[in-house]
């Protein structure tokens, strides 16, 4: 089973890719967070996730931020930056942190792409 932690603060998005997920991927159980702060909440919590995927841009801590935190206290998972905000400004430091990269918010087809190169990369 994969636990995935998605993230997004506009609420009909995080449904839409939650949705999607669900009818994509059959072993996954996906834990939904509205803002980067719940996230933060949620892993402290001490719940284990192999993938986070995460907007970029919300009000209420964001992905950078959740990252950080992630990376601050060794959090496991890889982590997916899924956003409309192309160009995010990462710092070079939290790129070698199972950093899996930026995927465009609604195209299914890299999201697609890149859960299931971790897929790949974590069954053999």
């Amino acid at each position: 089973m994969i636990e995935i932690l998605l993230i997004d603060d506009e609420p009909e998005l995080l449904e839409i890719t939650y949705e999607q997920l669900l009818l994509n991927y059959k072993n996954i159980n996906i834990t939904k967070a509205n803002s980067g702060n719940e996230a933060i909440s949620v892993l402290i919590k001490g719940q284990k996730f192999d993938l986070i995927i995460s907007d970029y841009t919300m009000f209420n801590g964001n992905g950078i931020d959740l990252l950080k935190h992630k990376v601050a206290f060794d959090y496991p998972g890889y982590f997916i930056l899924y956003t409309s905000h192309m160009n995010p400004e990462i710092p070079e430091k939290l790129m070698n942190h199972q950093f899996l990269g930026v995927i465009e918010k609604l195209n299914f087809d890299d999201l697609f792409n890149c859960i299931s190169k971790y897929i790949l990369a974590t069954s053999s």
